[in-house]
């Protein structure tokens, strides 16, 4: 959060300016600056890093080859583990800010189309993007200039009208659906503002929407202290319906993250997690889901063990 687009600095301006210039050198000799620490704490303690979706990337070139994009704070819900940075409703009605200035305009979308060449990927998050009328102008640069290149957006799920079926349509779209919890109750005080029926309900007609141009619809669940112990089922619901699961980690608020547990509470923790039996894995999605899952619970062992905890082994059932 350093040097950002405007008026007067381009996206090369951007990729080429100091900031990022001292940030790879830095990264090269193997120091992690910042939030970098986080996936450098990971590494160390034996659990892929964020980072590690990018070690599929191809060799270091001079352009960009993934590009996430997170233009707008706009957003239907009020998440509890969110702030107003990344939703304009908290922004508006918990935290009684302003709102943030949108900078981004066509000159934008124009200076992305020197981007596109080299892309693998490009990502949509921050806030709700399937509300983001700019989305819309960049993916039809996409699909006009490279109607191969994969298009992942992440979404809470709730919208669904003619504009995005035209989209799904027209590209290639991997829909990245945010989802906490099986039970309606406590998805929708987690995610103010939801509709569980309909989520469930959209889930399955994203599914249908990107068949036909070989699109995804993956599930990114954020396992809290109020939804760990749903954590195996959700791999279970992702196994039964072929959808990919990942598990974000949640760090902030404090109040909400396992990672702020005692010792003792993260010790009883990982033994019920680490005693699941998911089955077996039958589809390369459900492979995918229980090296995610065993990842998570390797995450909350090395918390555990850093508040103290004592781990035991524990034995599973078959896998």
């Amino acid at each position: 959060m350093g040097e950002r687009w405007g008026p007067d600095r381009s996206i090369r301006d951007v990729w080429t300016g100091a900031m990022l210039s001292n940030l790879r050198s830095t990264l090269a000799e193997h120091q992690f600056p910042g939030a970098c620490g986080r996936c450098l704490h990971d590494i160390e303690a034996g659990v892929a890093p964020l980072a590690a979706v990018y070690d599929r990337e191809p060799g270091i070139i001079a352009w960009p080859t993934s590009l996430e994009l997170e233009l707008s704070n706009l957003c239907n819900f009020e998440c509890v583990m969110c702030n107003g940075d990344l939703s304009s409703k908290i922004r508006r009605n918990r935290e009684h800010r302003p709102p943030l200035e949108v900078p981004y305009d066509d000159s934008f979308v124009e200076q992305l189309v020197e981007l596109i060449p080299t892309l693998q990927q490009v990502r949509f998050s921050g806030g709700e993007p399937l509300l983001h009328p700019i989305l819309y102008k960049v993916c039809d640069r996409i699909i006009e200039l490279r109607p191969d290149l994969r298009i992942d957006v992440s979404t809470n799920g709730s919208i669904l009208n003619e504009k995005v079926r035209r989209l799904i349509e027209r590209a290639t779209i991997q829909i990245n659906i945010s989802f906490e919890s099986l039970r309606a109750d406590r998805y929708e005080a987690i995610r103010v503002g939801s509709d569980h029926q309909r989520l469930l309900e959209n889930i399955e007609t994203f599914r249908e929407l990107v068949r036909p141009n070989g699109g995804l619809v993956t599930i990114n669940t954020n396992p809290m202290r109020e939804t760990w112990s749903e954590m195996a089922d959700m791999v279970r619901f992702c196994d039964e319906r072929d959808l990919h699961l990942s598990f974000n980690t949640v760090i902030q608020p404090a109040e909400l993250s396992l990672r702020t547990l005692s010792g003792a509470e993260l010790e009883a923790i990982h033994g019920l997690l680490a005693a699941e039996d998911l089955g077996a894995a039958a589809s390369p999605a459900a492979r995918w889901n229980h090296v995610q899952y065993d990842n998570f619970v390797g995450q909350v062992a090395a918390w555990a063990v850093e508040a103290g905890g004592q781990l035991v082994a524990v034995r599973r059932g078959p896998a």
